[in-house]
């Protein structure tokens, strides 16, 4: 099922931006469709940023991973915090 959302992503934005693709030269063609099933293929997840004290949620679109470090982007600015974790009380 997510396959095929993600196939029917993909070419609504082929065809909406058929007309710019076009004025592109063939090595900026094949940057602007690996862009392109980048976006499409990209997952979405929550976030959580701290904000005075509170958490709230944001989406991001989640990138390459080496399970340390990923990449997201989305709504978020150089200096937000982000909660990795919690903590729990001690019984």
């Amino acid at each position: 099922m997510m396959a095929a959302m993600r196939q029917r992503v993909g070419e609504r934005l082929a065809a909406q931006f058929a007309g710019f693709r076009e004025t592109l030269d063939e090595d900026q063609r094949q940057r602007w469709d690996r862009g392109l099933a980048a976006l499409a293929g990209a997952r979405r997840a929550p976030l959580y940023l701290l904000e005075g004290g509170a958490v709230r949620a944001v989406m991001v679109r989640v990138g390459a991973s080496d399970g340390s470090w990923t990449e997201v982007s989305g709504a978020l600015q150089e200096g937000d915090e982000v909660v990795v974790g919690t903590e729990r009380p001690a019984p």
